[in-house]
């Protein structure tokens, strides 16, 4: 109070001092508030605004996610400032439903007896910047009657901000079956490994030895632009190969040691493969499986459109493209229907009017049918498959163009038509396998998240997200008691005050003193994964950012959760084992 008297040419606007009586619990928070939170990617918040920083917002609750936007943790406060019966409504990018940053905030929120109110969950930013926003207005205890949807009025809105049968989202599992299943394609980490048509033709002149060690690189966008699914680029390729023996094609070796070698040299992060001559994640799994069939099943990471192909098995397949290294027209079936469309337009994130397709987020926590061995799911998805590839070659389009003819109601063009009803057919077929007999689906054009789409009517496809969470849940009973997940055992933090000190407190703790955020993901990990683990592996089994990575792992030794051996790029992590582990 001072230094406000002493200083009447500054006017400083502190909330405690201008608002004492909801600081000092008179009226136990706001009415109302409203709010335009800063936009911060959450991979980018402790590389602008600290470490420390992050560590501080990892302590809003013990579901944290460190990978959350800014705009998260803004909304959360928001919720513990306004007062029971209270209201508080912003506007945020449309990630705010979306992903880690979703399970921070409006998941959380929702679980917490807030409740949406109103929501619009995709408009245009009406300023000059290019981005979609979300308004949403969430309302503390009360429930509203009529919750509203753009325009709307629906029963619940959900933390998707998405109608719902209930207000809270219940989080489908990942199942080990599925995740067998699938795999993601090659990471090479090595700008040098990749060649154009120019390049491979130039290092074929020196020497058509060389083509023994270049072969096709397939990346998403050439399985959406490609008619046939052709690749544009090529790539070197050494596999497993030591250095003497690589160095028998010196043209290509010299190439990737004036390349790969100094690119990998620059940068600060371990890398996984040490020698430079090799890919960096050589999927020994993924390919030996390919190695024993003619074509693989495959979906594109970022893509308008649900569209999966089969490509030829005898290619590198870059990362992040998933793959599922099978012929099964059956599999194919159940993946393009309208069913595991409407799934994946629900758990998968987006990036612009695109669709990021995850196989942990999208295949393995989907249900299948009991078989995938029933005729008719393989002979309709061998019609289907063989049709949409001959309209493919006929128009020399790709899948992005083909749906979006597919999706357009105005396009009535024989070839897509048949396509429609194929499509159609085929989701009938998928429905009995599932045993949906009795499901009404009145397919036809609806709008989504993603516009208007050739699919079953909303009301049906809200049933059938719904029947398959409850069948995930089902596939996952199935698998505990088959022994195939390990149950975690939640190690306590030490209490904060055994954490004062020079140290100062542990923000990486949430509430009741357990991990939080980037701490959580890593200790779990090493906990259900047992033995030594390079940072590198511990990182992209967690998704953590690697500029969390030094400070989590640093607290997480220090308190003696986690112990280390080696040094450099041999340094090795792992969960420390107790007595009652052993």
């Amino acid at each position: 109070m001072t230094v406000l008297h002493s200083a009447p040419a500054t006017a400083p606007f502190h909330w405690p001092l201008e608002f004492p009586e909801v600081f000092l619990g008179v009226k136990n928070g706001f009415d109302a508030i409203v709010g335009n939170p800063p936009f911060l990617h959450g991979r980018r918040v402790s590389t602008v605004l600290g470490s420390l920083y992050l560590k501080w917002l990892c302590g809003f609750h013990s579901e944290v996610n460190g990978s959350a936007d800014l705009a998260a943790y803004f909304s959360l406060r928001m919720f513990f400032l306004v007062k029971i019966a209270g209201a508080f409504g912003f506007i945020a990018t449309k990630s705010i439903a979306e992903g880690d940053t979703r399970e921070t905030s409006l998941d959380w929120i929702l679980k917490k007896n807030g409740h949406i109110a109103y929501a619009n969950p995709d408009i245009p930013w009406p300023g000059t910047a290019s981005v979609r926003i979300s308004i949403v207005v969430i309302w503390n205890v009360i429930v509203p009657k009529y919750p509203v949807l753009g325009m709307k009025k629906v029963a619940f809105i959900n933390s998707l901000l998405s109608e719902s049968s209930q207000s809270s989202i219940r989080q489908p599992t990942r199942l080990n079956f599925n995740k067998l299943m699938v795999s993601t394609g090659t990471n090479v980490n090595g700008k040098g490994f990749i060649l154009t048509s120019e390049e491979r033709d130039y290092f074929a002149s020196l020497s058509t030895d060389n083509l023994k060690i270049i072969c096709p690189y397939l990346r998403g966008e050439d399985v959406n632009r490609h008619p046939m699914h052709e690749n544009a680029d090529w790539i070197i390729d050494f596999k497993d190969m030591p250095e003497i023996k690589a160095r028998e094609w010196p043209d290509l070796f010299v190439h990737l040691e004036n390349t790969v070698k100094l690119e990998r040299a620059g940068r600060t992060k371990q890398v996984h493969e040490p020698c430079f001559w090799k890919h960096w994640d050589k999927r020994p799994e993924l390919y030996s499986k390919l190695g024993g069939i003619r074509e693989c099943l495959v979906h594109a990471f970022v893509g308008k459109h649900i569209g999966f192909a089969f490509v030829k098995a005898s290619q590198v397949i870059a990362t992040p493209t998933s793959v599922w290294p099978t012929e099964s027209r059956a599999l194919f079936s159940v993946l393009q229907s309208s069913f595991h469309a409407a799934w994946v337009i629900e758990r998968s994130s987006k990036m612009g009017s695109s669709i990021r397709y995850t196989a942990s987020d999208c295949f393995q926590t989907f249900a299948l049918p009991e078989s995938l061995e029933l005729k008719a799911l393989v002979e309709i998805g061998a019609e289907y498959e063989s049709y949409r590839r001959a309209v493919m070659k006929d128009r020399q389009e790709g899948l992005t163009a083909i749906y979006n003819r597919f999706h357009d109601s105005s396009e009535s063009a024989k070839d897509i038509v048949e396509l429609r009803r194929i499509h159609l057919e085929m989701d009938f077929v998928v429905a009995s396998a599932y045993g949906w007999d009795n499901l009404k689906f009145n397919h036809g054009f609806f709008e989504t998240k993603q516009g208007v789409r050739y699919s079953i009517d909303t009301s049906a496809q809200l049933e059938v997200v719904d029947i398959l969470l409850d069948l995930n849940q089902k596939r996952y009973m199935e698998e505990v008691e088959a022994g195939l997940h390990k149950s975690k055992a939640v190690r306590k933090m030490p209490s904060k005050a055994a954490l004062s000190g020079d140290q100062g407190e542990l923000v990486l703790l949430g509430v009741g003193g357990e991990f939080a955020g980037p701490a959580e993901s890593i200790f779990n990990w090493l906990q259900g994964n047992n033995g030594w683990h390079a940072k590198n592996d511990i990182l992209a089994a967690t998704g953590v950012p690697d500029s969390h990575w030094s400070a989590t792992i640093n607290d997480l030794i220090v308190h003696g959760v986690v112990t280390r051996q080696g040094e450099r790029r041999g340094t090795r992590y792992r969960a420390v084992i107790t007595e009652n582990e052993e």
